[in-house]
C-alpha cells in the first residue's frame, strides 16, 4: 500500500474521511515534467485548480475510466484542444506525476503518439488521428508485479521521447490500463499537446485509430484474469499495435515491456532491483505506520465502520473480484482495524459465518434470484443505478459477474456517476460545474448506502479464509 494512503488517515480526522468522496477511488495527472520544463496537469473535478495546461480536458479520470468503445478512450474526453501547447526536443525525458492511484487497479502502461495535420493540434479530436505507440510496460514475472504497482506506490512514471521523429506539432498520451474486474477492463488515458524540436525524419508504422485498437476480437485486455497466476500474466499482450518500428523511447523506471500484438515470443525482462527494493521498503515501512496509527487510536471500533468504508485503500477494490478484494482484505490498514474493532463485532461475525467458503458465501446472499438490490433511489437527469441481482452466491450488475454483493452495489454507483457526469458534461458551459458538483454528491450518497454491505463482505471474507 502506498505511504500516501496511510499520511491521508493519519493527518484526517475520522469525520474528514468518512466525508471524502469516492471518486479518490482513481487519480489524475498533477504535472507533466518535460526536459527542464513542467506543465500543470488537468484535473477533472476542479478545471481551475491546476492553471493553464497543455493537457486535453478530460472528465474520466478521477470520476472513472474512458469507454474503450468510444471516441472518448482516444485522449478521455472530447476536447479537441488545449490552453497551450508544451515545448519538447527529441530525446527529452518526461515525468508523468499523478495525485493517486489504487494498489488494486493493475495493468499495462503505454505511450502514444500522434503527428497533428498541418502541425496543428488544435481542432482535431484524437479519435480521428492515426497514433503510433512509442513505448509500453507490462507485468514483469520475477518480481509479479504490473506498472501501475509502480505508480501506486511513487505516483510518477518516467520515460523518453523518440529522437527519430519528424519535428512538428504531436499529441502525447500516456495511458493506464486496470485489469481488476476479468473481463470488464478499464482505460485511464491523458493527452497532451506538444510541439517538438527535431532533426528526424522517421514515419512511424504500424500505425491505428482509437477505438478501433480496443474493440478487436484478440484484445487480451478484454479476457485476461490478472489473479490466474504468474504465468498467465506473462503471456498478456499489451493493447493496440505494437510499438513502432525504429523507436528508441525508453521508460526509465520499469525495464518490463512484455508481448506486442505482432511479437513471437516474450520481450520481458526483469524489473530493476532499485525499483523491487524501493516498492518493498516502502510497503514494510507503510505496514508498520499502518499498524501503529490503528494500535494507538481512541476509536478503534469507529475507524472500522468509517475511517475503512471510506478510505481510498476500500474504495478502490469495490470494483473487483474475489480474489483482488482478499488481497486488499490484508492490506495493514484493513487488517489491523477489522482485527482490532470491538469484541462484540467479531463475536457477531463469527457466529454469522461457518468454516466452509460456500457457507460463508452463503451468509452473504440476499434477495431472491431476480430481484433488484440496489436499493439507493437518488437519479439526477433520470439516470438511476444499475440494478443488483443475486444468483446463488453470485452478483450481477451491468452485464458484469461480482463474488461479493458490496462489489456489484459499488459497481452499480460507479456506472450511475459516470453517466451522471457525461450528462453534466453536455450541458450548456455555465452549468456544467453545477451538475457535476451535483453528481459527485449523488455519488457519495451512493456509495454510503453500501456501507453496511461492505463491512459485512470485509468480515465475512476475513473469517472465511481464517477457516482453512
Amino acid at each position: 500500500m502506498p505511504s500516501f494512503l496511510v499520511n491521508k488517515v493519519a493527518l484526517a480526522t475520522l469525520a474528514g474521511l468518512a466525508a471524502l468522496p469516492s471518486a479518490l477511488a482513481h487519480g489524475h495527472v498533477t504535472s507533466w515534467q518535460i526536459g527542464d520544463t513542467t506543465y500543470a496537469g488537468f484535473n477533472p473535478s476542479n478545471s481551475a485548480e491546476l492553471g493553464s495546461t497543455p493537457e486535453r480536458a478530460t472528465t474520466n479520470s478521477d470520476q472513472g475510466f474512458a469507454d474503450y468503445t468510444s471516441d472518448v478512450v482516444a485522449t478521455g474526453g472530447t476536447a479537441t484542444s488545449s490552453d497551450l501547447v508544451a515545448n519538447a526536443t527529441a530525446g527529452d525525458t518526461v515525468i508523468v506525476t499523478w495525485n493517486t492511484w489504487p494498489d488494486s487497479h493493475k495493468g499495462s502502461v503505454t505511450q502514444w503518439m500522434a503527428h497533428c495535420p498541418d502541425d496543428l493540434c488544435a481542432g482535431t479530436a484524437g479519435a480521428d488521428m492515426d497514433w503510433f505507440k512509442i513505448s509500453q510496460s507490462s507485468y514483469d514475472e520475477s518480481s509479479d508485479s504490473w506498472p501501475t504497482d509502480y505508480i501506486a506506490e511513487n505516483l510518477i512514471w518516467t520515460f523518453t521521447l523518440p529522437t527519430n521523429l519528424a519535428a512538428g506539432q504531436y499529441l502525447l498520451r500516456h495511458e493506464l490500463l486496470a485489469m481488476h474486474t476479468t473481463g470488464a477492463p478499464q482505460f485511464y488515458p491523458v493527452a497532451i499537446e506538444m510541439q517538438l524540436e527535431s532533426s528526424g525524419s522517421t514515419t512511424p508504422s504500424p500505425t491505428g485509430t482509437f477505438p478501433d485498437m480496443y474493440t478487436s476480437d484478440d484484445d487480451m485486455a478484454l479476457t485476461q484474469n490478472i489473479y490466474g497466476g504468474s504465468a498467465l500474466n506473462a503471456e498478456f499482450v499489451v493493447p493496440g499495435v505494437a510499438v513502432y518500428d525504429g523507436s528508441d523511447a525508453t521508460v526509465l523506471n520499469w525495464d518490463s515491456t512484455g508481448l506486442e500484438n505482432d511479437s513471437t515470443g516474450s520481450s520481458s525482462t526483469t524489473a530493476s532491483s532499485a525499483v523491487s527494493a524501493t516498492t518493498s521498503a516502502a510497503a514494510s515501512a507503510t505496514t508498520s505506520s499502518a499498524e501503529t496509527l490503528v494500535e494507538t487510536s481512541a476509536a478503534e471500533s469507529s475507524i472500522q465502520s468509517s475511517a475503512v468504508e471510506t478510505s481510498a485503500v476500500e474504495t478502490s477494490a469495490v470494483e473487483t473480484s474475489a480474489v483482488e478484494t482478499s488481497a486488499v482484505e490484508t492490506s495493514a490498514i484493513e487488517t489491523s482495524a477489522v482485527e482490532t474493532s470491538a469484541a462484540a463485532t467479531t463475536t457477531n461475525a463469527v457466529s454469522e459465518t461457518s468454516t466452509s467458503t460456500s457457507a460463508s458465501a452463503s451468509a452473504t446472499a440476499s434477495g431472491a434470484s431476480g430481484t433488484n438490490l440496489q436499493t439507493y433511489t437518488g437519479a439526477i437527469d433520470g439516470i438511476s443505478a444499475p440494478s443488483v441481482t443475486a444468483d446463488g452466491d453470485q452478483y450481477t450488475c451491468n452485464g458484469n459477474s461480482f463474488n461479493s454483493k458490496s462489489d456489484a452495489l459499488t459497481r452499480s454507483c460507479d456506472v450511475q456517476r459516470n453517466q451522471c457526469l457525461d450528462s453534466a458534461n453536455s450541458k450548456a458551459n455555465d452549468q456544467v460545474s453545477a451538475a457535476m458538483t451535483a453528481c459527485e454528491t449523488q455519488a457519495t450518497e451512493c456509495d454510503a448506502s453500501v456501507s453496511s454491505a461492505r463491512r459485512r463482505d470485509m468480515v465475512i471474507g476475513r473469517y472465511a479464509k481464517r477457516a482453512f
